[in-house]
C-alpha cells in the first residue's frame, strides 16, 4: 500500500474508512505489519501509562506497528481501541513519518511536523485540563476528552506536532 493513500477522518475516527471500535480484521488492506526493530519499547509504554493513568494496556492488548506507515493500531480482542500517528521519522521509535491526510469529514486538515500548539487550539479548541492540573501552555500533550474518546497530540521539544493518538476507552466484556 502506498503511506499517502492513507486518510484518517477525526469525523467517526476512521482510517480509509475503518473506525474505531470495528474489527481489526478490515484493516487488511494495510497488507502485513511491519514492526519496527525495537517493538513496544519503554518510552511507548510510558507514554501508555500517561494516557491511560494505570499499567500499560498493551500487556493485555496487541499492537499491529506499520513502521513504514508511520502508524501503530492498537486492539483488543480484534476491536481496534486507537491509532497512534507518528508524524516525524525516529530513530529512536523507529517510525517513518505519517504521510497520509487528515480530514474532518470532507475538510481537510493540515497537520504536519511543523504544527503548533496555537494551531492545534485554533483548530480543536482549548484541551482538557487533567483531572487535578493546571493547564500549562509549555506542557508537551494537548489532550482532548469526551466520553470514552481520547484524542492527544504530543509536541516535540521545538514545540511542534510529532504524534497525535486516537483511543477508545470502552471496557470489553
Amino acid at each position: 500500500m502506498n503511506p499517502s493513500a492513507l486518510t484518517f477522518d477525526f469525523d467517526g475516527w476512521k482510517l480509509n474508512g475503518v473506525a474505531i471500535g470495528e474489527d481489526v480484521s478490515r484493516l487488511a488492506f494495510l497488507g502485513e505489519e511491519v514492526p519496527t526493530e525495537r517493538s513496544r519499547p519503554v518510552w511507548f509504554e510510558e507514554l501508555v501509562n500517561r494516557f491511560t493513568r494505570r499499567k500499560a494496556r498493551y500487556l493485555e492488548d496487541s499492537i499491529l506497528e506499520y513502521a513504514p506507515y508511520g502508524l501503530a493500531i492498537e486492539f483488543q480482542e480484534n476491536i481496534i481501541l486507537g491509532y497512534m500517528f507518528f508524524l516525524k521519522h525516529s530513530t529512536l521509535s523507529g517510525y517513518e513519518a505519517y504521510r497520509g491526510a487528515f480530514v474532518n469529514g470532507r475538510q481537510p486538515l493540515s497537520l504536519t511536523p511543523h504544527t503548533t500548539r496555537a494551531d492545534l487550539i485554533e483548530l480543536f479548541g482549548e484541551p482538557t485540563p487533567q483531572q487535578g492540573e493546571e493547564r500549562d501552555p509549555d506542557h508537551p500533550w494537548l489532550t482532548y476528552i469526551q466520553g470514552e474518546w481520547d484524542l492527544t497530540f504530543s509536541l516535540d521539544d521545538d514545540g511542534q506536532l510529532e504524534t497525535i493518538e486516537a483511543f477508545w476507552y470502552r471496557e470489553l466484556p
